[in-house]
């Protein structure tokens, strides 16, 4: 029997268009049982000045209040040296035949990004995902589930440590009989 490993990701774009670019990638592996089996993965993608004065006014302002927008013309990474860094650490972290879900809140946009600018990585990705967002959906869908709180910092690897906790909240809710 193969291993399961969750690979919870989160990207920051330059917005959500075919034509945007990712500039923020982080990743975190766990069991099954969302335990973290790795260490933080986080990287900034370095796009041109141009791009970034591009993008929408939402974006501009969410990427500059969190401190993204100045990272991103720090950085001296491009999205195939993030790329193949992910690819390395999940690979050292994991074993052979271990089947690797991509996991995430509205993890199929994310996945899109994947498709199109990670492909060494999107080749590593069974095709189920697990998707916190939909799992909240589901369960306050007639049940009176508790709101989980989150920062949004906008940040990657902030995001997915809310992710992380977002589902290991209504994981717990659910296996404690819909009791906090």
């Amino acid at each position: 029997m193969s291993q399961e490993v969750l690979v919870w990701l989160d990207l920051e774009m330059t917005g959500l268009s075919e034509h945007d670019e990712i500039i923020e990638v982080a990743c975190i592996l766990t069991d099954m049982d969302y335990n973290q089996i790795s260490d933080d993965f986080t990287r900034t993608v370095h796009v041109p000045l141009s791009k970034l004065e591009a993008m929408s006014d939402v974006c501009t302002q969410m990427h500059q209040a969190s401190g993204l927008w100045e990272d991103v013309l720090k950085s001296t990474n491009d999205i195939t040296r993030v790329e193949r860094d992910l690819v390395t650490e999940i690979t050292n972290t994991t074993s052979a035949g271990t089947v690797l879900y991509l996991a995430g809140n509205s993890i199929h946009v994310d996945r899109i990004f994947v498709k199109k600018q990670m492909p060494l990585l999107d080749k590593l990705l069974h095709y189920r995902m697990l998707d916190v967002t939909a799992v909240g959906m589901f369960l306050k869908n007639g049940f009176s589930l508790p709101n989980y709180i989150k920062s949004k910092s906008h940040r990657a690897l902030d995001d997915i440590k809310e992710s992380i906790g977002e589902v290991t909240h209504y994981h717990k809710w659910v296996v404690k009989g819909h009791a906090d």
